[in-house]
């Protein structure tokens, strides 16, 4: 067994504990790009994953330009079925960061139509609803959180009110409410919450340009705060409800829940969308690096003969 068999072997065992350490998280919000529109839309590349977006130097030169964005609740599903995972409510903010060296993609969260939740969903019970419009659901609103200039989305202070996002069907999940899922991917049940778009931003008149090495991070997390309950159901045994006069079931209720603070470690950090500008490497940088590479060819052969 050679040496680079050897580490070979160890950056897998790596990339193998990283990527369970990742699946691990039972629950957490995740957020995806989804579409991009206005007339500077043709230059914007989605990823195939909808976790990075490129948008070309000089987007945002023109008004009325926008990312929309997709936010979901992400559930850790063990047994292949989605359908016996939902959720009831939690609170959550989403950060609009800059991460790049020569600064950020310039933009505002904000709400599409007033508001970010979902108009539709399905409950345990089968019937269609208002989603996480429910009476006690909050929309949140554009806010500069870190003082960048730039408006994050969600609210501030400690009040369950204000923060929680529930289905129509009830208040809490005590008698077992749930919006339930219907979609999986990469082992996890996606639960659509609502969306919300960057637009671009204009600064005393002028709409603001992207520039090339920008980049932004959109983040969704729990709302930091032991006031905030978020309750969800992993591959819940559900039990079925009779018509009382036939017997016959009717739907399904779902009695098991967890419930965990919206500070709880046992929520995860959740999955970004990277909005960036990325600098194009001049003809003379590409010529080099392909010089390069050819150079390393005989070296690499040798090594190869010798192995």
């Amino acid at each position: 067994m050679t040496k680079r068999f050897l580490w070979l072997l160890a950056g897998l065992a790596v990339i193998g504990f990283m990527v369970t350490s990742v699946q691990a998280e039972t629950f957490r919000y995740d957020i995806e790009a989804t579409s991009a529109g206005g007339t500077q839309s043709a230059s914007v590349v989605i990823s195939p994953d909808r976790k990075t977006v490129s948008v070309a130097a000089g987007w945002g030169s023109s008004t009325g330009q926008y990312i929309l964005m997709s936010i979901y609740a992400s559930i850790q599903n063990d047994d292949g079925d989605p359908t016996n995972d939902g959720f009831n409510g939690g609170a959550l903010n989403i950060l609009n960061s800059s991460s790049g060296v020569t600064g950020k993609v310039v933009g505002n969260l904000a709400a599409i139509s007033s508001n970010i939740l979902v108009s539709t969903g399905t409950s345990v019970n089968g019937s269609v609803n208002v989603g996480f419009k429910g009476a006690n659901s909050y929309n949140g609103a554009g806010q500069d959180f870190q003082g960048d200039g730039d408006n994050d989305w969600g609210e501030t202070g400690t009040s369950v009110t204000t923060k929680v996002l529930q289905p129509s069907v009830g208040t809490s999940p005590v008698d077992g409410e749930m919006i339930m899922g219907s979609t999986s991917v990469d082992g996890r049940t996606k639960i659509l919450i609502g969306q919300i778009r960057f637009n671009s931003k204009s600064v005393s008149g002028v709409p603001v340009a992207a520039a090339l090495g920008q980049v932004t991070t959109i983040h969704a997390q729990s709302f930091p705060s032991s006031n905030i309950t978020t309750y969800y159901n992993k591959d819940a045994l559900l039990e079925p409800i009779l018509d009382p006069d036939s017997g016959d079931v009717i739907g399904y209720r779902c009695p098991n829940f967890t419930s965990v603070s919206g500070d709880s470690p046992a929520i995860g950090a959740g999955q970004d969308v990277v909005i960036q500008a990325p600098p194009i490497p001049e003809p003379a940088t590409l010529a080099l690096l392909g010089m390069g590479g050819l150079a390393l060819l005989p070296v690499w052969w040798r090594r190869r003969r010798a192995s």
